[in-house]
């Protein structure tokens, strides 16, 4: 009997925004059900061994209905070919069970700098991406090329007057919690920033 992993995911909020609005925007991709390849090699999903196991993920969102989503290695010997997912639904007698599974192959590449990095490949266009995307409404599964998502950032020009005060405050914030750094360097450079004599700089230079 295979065994059984449960993930709960829940959509993120959206963060506020500044700018003129695009007009007819696209989907966005927070509004969809995702498959990470990075958060599988994460549960080991890609390792051997895992023939016999099952991935289960519940999708949580405001105002949708949960959304459960189950998925597992196909093996071919020691290879990795892909993944069978498929959306979980109940039946008539209360008992969940697998609706229509979609195969979603998977590869993967050789860094640079060595190991291991794993890809998913998009049923629709067979393009190598890290991320799959299915609506809530329907069971198909494709990239984010193929179903025409965008970014909630893309459906704003960019005020960059709001993003000099916004990144002003980001650096306030970091220097306010490098004061109070365990790290003494840390604290002197933080104290050297907000130094207006510029004392603290000619230290900082000759301790470093």
């Amino acid at each position: 009997m295979g065994r059984t992993q449960l993930i709960t995911e829940t959509a993120p909020s959206p963060s506020p925004l500044t700018g003129r609005a695009v007009r007819s925007p696209h989907p966005l991709v927070t509004d969809c059900v995702s498959i990470d390849a990075r958060d599988l090699h994460a549960d080991h999903a890609f390792a051997p061994g895992t023939s016999n196991r099952e991935w289960i993920v519940n999708w949580t969102a405001p105002l949708r209905p949960p959304h459960r989503v189950a998925y597992r290695g196909v093996w071919y010997g020691p290879v990795l070919q892909g993944l069978l997912v498929a959306t979980l639904e109940p039946s008539e007698k209360g008992i969940t069970r697998w609706g229509d599974a979609t195969f979603i192959g998977a590869t993967q590449t050789a860094p640079h700098l060595g190991g291991s990095r794993w890809w998913l490949i998009c049923p629709r266009c067979s393009r190598r991406v890290r991320i799959i995307y299915s609506s809530w409404s329907t069971r198909e599964w494709s990239c984010r090329e193929c179903m025409g998502l965008t970014y909630r950032s893309r459906r704003f020009h960019r005020d960059r007057w709001y993003e000099g005060i916004w990144g002003l405050t980001e650096r306030l914030e970091r220097l306010k919690r490098d004061l109070w750094s365990r790290s003494w360097k840390r604290r002197l450079r933080a104290r050297a920033a907000l130094d207006p004599t510029g004392a603290l700089g000619e230290l900082l230079r000759f301790v470093q």
